[in-house]
């Protein structure tokens, strides 16, 4: 019973230390009261204010104009921004509590997950307390407002660790459920981890059994089946139409600028590489493999790799190569715990230098806050609007500033291509007869325009995008007519009468979104299967 409760307590501890971190990684800047809604910034928190009142829907009903936008964009790194505003309606203390919040999960996940894998309490500490402090985040998140990447970098140590795992003991589950939780946070990373994950199988290829093969297959289907309700829309949307996705201007690694180097963590990726070499014969056999796949990844994040020959090819979706490096992050991490576990077990004192570390790593986390800070407060393009985006914005005398009506009418990312030369007009309402006459409406949300016609119209272009392979029921005056979707892919109905017209589009659902829904239960199933079955393991050792 000691043991137990002295364990309990020790956890507790720990627990505890991880909500004093997440704290003061955003100290400074909550205290500044300021916030950098960063370029990206306005269009996330659309994703977001669509996402709290319309959970369940793949299209942009809220706004009424019919994106599926959301249908390209995970959902689950809304989740954590959404339970919080529930509770707070502050928007400005909203996003500081949600980043606490995320740090605070992300410490946790991090340590025991290596906790499983090394046995270590010091090397699993330290690379939680390394790997969620990364200067990185503060950008991520502060000045980009990038939701996904954050989520997504949370999951990362089940990832790794499950990997390890997955190569020395032939466990799956842990790879899976990482690779499963990144899926519906970020789908880059997710590309990302995928690719980190063959690298480590391609360096163990030779210790791969059947039974190793069977456990891929399985991973795979679970990873396919849990998302199934998310990758299915996709194939339904890029099967059956043309879609206008995001790209950046030219592909391109590191280095882009010293400042950029700071930000992105490459600092605390080089000095471990520079560190690795004298380090290397003493590492296990594990740790040199991790150690040259943290080159692999550096490389592939640099301009060594001619990224700007790919611009025009799918790979171009990636946008940022740079991106690569959160894996190096989380693999520099690990090897920063196992180098600095060493060295401090070898100290006469090593509590007190232990203590001293984590001082000065918050005290460089700090520093970086207020560096942060600095670049949008006192800067000369602090609070300066860039087509209609609000690039930052700050609070004073405390003052909150509302963003939920943010413009992001020039955002027409994940549109069919034929619909670009009306998306605005969409955007703004505005629809058109046979004529082409502009026809202003009016949209209460959730599908429904409302419309005073004042002459009889033939033909209604609605400002309402429609893509093919979905269907939709349109309502007009709850009486049900028959629509078409024109060559810029609006929905056109005819025939209209003279009056007020409440005209309400829903969408119908396929077998398409069945299918999903049967496969994504399935995958639910098998891991509430798989975790009732490790309870049950835990139970009857502890009786033991």
């Amino acid at each position: 019973m000691n043991y137990l409760k002295n364990k309990y307590i020790k956890n507790a501890a720990i627990i505890f230390s991880f909500l004093f971190i997440a704290v003061l990684t955003c100290l400074i800047l909550l205290t500044c009261r300021f916030w950098l809604f960063g370029y990206d910034g306005p269009f996330h928190w659309q994703r977001f204010v669509t996402f709290k009142n319309n959970m369940f829907s793949n299209y942009d009903l809220n706004s009424t104009m019919g994106s599926a936008v959301m249908s390209f964009y995970p959902k689950f790194n809304l989740v954590f921004l959404g339970f919080l505003s529930v509770f707070i309606k502050n928007t400005w203390l909203l996003l500081y509590f949600n980043f606490i919040l995320e740090v605070f999960i992300g410490l946790i996940i991090a340590y025991y997950t290596c906790l499983l894998y090394t046995k270590k309490f010091l090397t699993s500490y330290i690379f939680a307390f390394v790997f969620m402090t990364a200067m990185p985040i503060i950008n991520w998140y502060f000045g980009l407002l990038d939701l996904g990447l954050i989520t997504a970098y949370l999951f990362l140590p089940l990832v790794f660790f499950g990997t390890l795992k997955f190569i020395e003991e032939n466990k799956y589950v842990e790879l899976s459920l990482g690779l499963t939780l990144i899926f519906i946070s970020h789908i880059l990373t997710f590309v990302f981890a995928s690719l980190f994950v063959f690298i480590w199988f391609l360096f163990n290829i030779k210790r791969f059994r059947l039974v190793n093969y069977i456990n891929i297959l399985k991973i795979s289907l679970l990873v396919l089946c849990t998302n199934a309700f998310y990758w299915l829309m996709i194939v339904k949307m890029e099967w059956f139409n043309e879609i206008n996705k995001p790209h950046f201007q030219t592909l391109q690694g590191f280095p882009e600028s010293t400042m950029y180097i700071e930000k992105n963590g490459l600092v605390q990726v080089f000095i471990i590489l520079g560190l690795g070499i004298f380090f290397f014969e003493k590492f296990s056999k594990i740790n040199k493999q991790i150690y040259l796949v943290t080159v692999i990844i550096t490389i592939l994040s640099s301009r060594i790799i001619p990224w700007h020959l790919l611009d025009h090819t799918p790979i171009g979706v990636i946008q940022f190569p740079t991106r690569f490096m959160i894996l190096s992050l989380l693999t520099t991490s690990y090897l920063i715990a196992v180098i600095g576990a060493k060295v401090l077990k070898n100290m006469s004192n090593p509590t007190i230098y232990f203590a001293i570390s984590v001082i000065a790593l918050l005290s460089m986390n700090m520093y970086n806050q207020w560096g942060t800070m600095n670049t949008a407060y006192f800067s000369s393009w602090g609070s300066k609007v860039v087509n209609n985006r609000l690039v930052s914005y700050r609070i004073k005398n405390g003052k909150h500033i509302k963003v939920t009506d943010i413009d992001t009418g020039d955002f027409a990312d994940y549109i069919p291509k034929s619909n670009l030369m009306r998306y605005i007009d969409v955007y703004y309402h505005t629809g058109y007869d046979e004529e082409k006459n502009p026809i202003i409406f009016d949209a209460s949300g959730s599908g429904t325009l409302h419309l005073k016609n004042t002459a009889f119209k033939k033909e209604l272009h609605l400002p309402f995008i429609g893509y093919k392979g979905q269907d939709y029921n349109v309502l007009v005056n709850n009486h049900k007519v028959r629509y078409y979707l024109d060559k810029e892919q609006v929905i056109t109905i005819k025939n209209i009468d003279k009056g007020n017209k409440i005209i309400k589009i829903s969408l119908v659902k396929g077998w398409i979104d069945y299918i999903s829904y049967v496969l994504t239960t399935l995958g639910l199933l098998s891991y509430a299967i798989i975790g009732y079955k490790q309870i049950i393991k835990i139970y009857l050792k502890v009786r033991k």
